[in-house]
């Protein structure tokens, strides 16, 4: 049977940190020396916990640990220490994990999951879904996003992206603010500014998901399907609601070109707009919201351009 392992020597050290602000704070942490024996050999440690290094400026932590340690040994006339087996020299007393180091722990870990699916999700091609009733003299219908005069908005993927931002600036920023709050005055100060980046993310998040409930997926209808080079591209827009959407607004038309490149392996997309006209727009009052109408006329000499594209957006 192996011996108790005894307690040397317990004490509370404090010393003095230097802030930034040229002021100094007092830090406290447990030093302690013990001796124990494995297979007969006799061995002497001094670590306390697992964070051994971390002074705190909070001297009830560290006093309350020393009255832990005095306690113990004094009614069990000696200690309890956790020895590593593979090495019989690594010792130490506490070897508990703090709620503060778990919730590091945890949310570094977070950190990187979110970064992976991230990174994933966004690299990961959308399956594009083929339209129904595809008419061969309207090679336009073979695309879903062209297939129909009707366009609605896609602020909904917005939405997702804001909040991805907003959890994953929240965990990053969170897991510093956690690390530095209450070590010292001036770390304090800084662990509560980290968060502003955050709780910004959050209401900016929270006004767009707003925006998506009110205004849904606002239906752009083209009533010249489709628009064409040398001729119109007419249509209107309706914000949804009694009074939303009354005011001026300003509409730009970019016919853009698509090519590819390819330089031995290598294969490159390039794209450039050709053509820009934009447009000063009054909304309308009307039943079911705000109705904007636009009308571009796209000139003729663009005909010879491969693969143009209309976009259309409003301000």
């Amino acid at each position: 049977m192996q011996p108790k392992p005894s307690l040397i020597s317990a004490k509370v050290d404090s010393y003095q940190s230097r802030n930034d602000d040229g002021g100094f704070t007092t830090m406290y942490n447990v030093l302690m020396r013990y001796q124990y024996q494995v297979r007969g050999h006799s061995y002497t440690g001094q670590r306390v916990k697992i964070m051994n290094d971390e002074a705190s400026s909070d001297s009830s932590q560290a006093y309350d640990l020393l009255a832990k340690i005095q306690h113990e040994n004094r009614v069990n006339n000696g200690i309890t220490i956790w020895v590593n087996p593979s090495d019989n020299q690594d010792s130490i007393y506490d070897r508990t994990l703090g709620l503060r180091f778990l919730i590091i722990m945890t949310l570094f870990s977070c950190v990187f999951m979110m970064a992976g699916l991230g990174v994933m999700s966004y690299s990961r091609k959308k399956k594009e879904r083929i339209p129904d009733n595809i008419d061969p003299d309207k090679p336009w219908t073979s695309r879903i996003q062209w297939a129909s005069p009707v366009i609605y908005s896609d602020a909904q993927e917005s939405v997702k992206y804001a909040w991805f931002f907003a959890i994953f600036a929240s965990i990053f920023f969170g897991m510093f603010s956690i690390a530095l709050f209450g070590q010292h005055p001036v770390a304090t100060v800084f662990s509560i500014l980290f968060l502003i980046a955050p709780l910004w993310l959050i209401l900016r998040a929270k006004r767009i998901q707003n925006e998506w409930r009110y205004f849904d997926k606002v239906p752009l209808t083209l009533s010249t399907y489709p628009g064409m080079i040398g001729g119109k591209v007419k249509g209107c827009l309706i914000v949804p609601g009694k009074n939303s959407g009354i005011g001026k607004y300003s509409a730009t038309l970019n016919c853009t070109k698509y090519w590819h490149t390819r330089h031995g392996s290598e294969r490159k997309s390039h794209q450039s707009i050709i053509y820009t006209d934009k447009q000063k727009l009054l909304a309308k009052p009307g039943v079911s919201g705000g109705k904007i109408d636009f009308d571009f006329t796209v000139p003729e000499n663009l005909n010879q351009v491969p693969r143009v594209i209309a976009i259309i957006s409003g301000q």
